[in-house]
């Protein structure tokens, strides 16, 4: 007999007599297998609900862990502030600091080489031109004195400008007129008040040097310390008595 109808066989003997339709054999097969089919459900449910409790025995640690808080995710375009990292500080730079040598080469000064040969600068003299003409001046006090050996001064035309000469003044009537250079010359005039010269000057002539400044204007320089300047006229002099 196979597991199933001894089953069966079992069931029949254990309710023998107590189930209803005992007495009919097939009544007796259907009431064991429908036993049987019930025992295999229940069994089925106990066995669907160990399963369930195991499972929810190892899944409850893990909804545990899922069940932590978690921190709120910042929204869509929002920008996370990036942590600002610290600036170190900038290291100080070392001072070089000044070597003996330098020291030594900066405050000692450089030996100055003395010159191996003297140098003699000879000035030379510049000859002094000759003093013979002395070149007169317009201004009388610039006029130097004349010095050496002085020609006449000529009665025509031939007088040579800034040269010097020889001449006798003629002051009898008084001092206003002269001839020398081929014109007449004419100065403010001087006397005493009586056609006289004025006191100082010698009569009938006074003798001194005359020369031409330019060629409009004379000086003469009388040997009394006295000095005349004389302009061209077309005026003759006077007749004197």
């Amino acid at each position: 007999m196979d597991p199933l109808e001894r089953a069966l066989a079992n069931e029949f003997t254990e309710v023998a007599g107590t189930a209803p339709g005992w007495a009919d054999p097939a009544g007796r097969v259907r009431a064991a297998a429908h036993r049987q089919q019930q025992r295999r459900v229940v069994a089925g449910v106990v066995a669907v609900v160990a399963g369930i409790v195991i499972a929810a025995a190892v899944v409850s640690p893990a909804a545990g862990t899922r069940g932590a808080p978690v921190a709120d995710a910042p929204a869509a375009g929002s920008e996370t502030p990036a942590a600002e990292e610290p600036t170190p500080a900038a290291e100080p730079t070392p001072t070089a600091e000044a070597s003996p040598t330098a020291e030594a080469t900066t405050a000692a000064p450089k030996p100055t080489r003395a010159p191996t040969h003297a140098v003699v600068v000879t000035a030379e003299a510049t000859p002094e031109p000759p003093s013979a003409q002395p070149t007169p001046s317009r201004n009388p006090s610039a006029m130097p004195s004349p010095s050496g050996y002085l020609h006449p001064a000529p009665m025509g035309e031939g007088m040579e400008t800034g040269r010097w000469y020889r001449y006798d003044l003629y002051t009898h009537c008084g001092i206003e007129f002269a001839q020398f250079d081929g014109r007449h010359w004419r100065t403010e005039r001087l006397d005493d008040g009586s056609n006289n010269p004025p006191p100082g000057w010698n009569n009938p002539y006074q003798s001194g040097i005359v020369a031409l400044l330019d060629r409009d204007l004379a000086e003469f320089r009388g040997h009394n310390g006295k000095t005349l300047h004389f302009t061209p006229t077309d005026r003759p002099p006077p007749p004197c008595m």
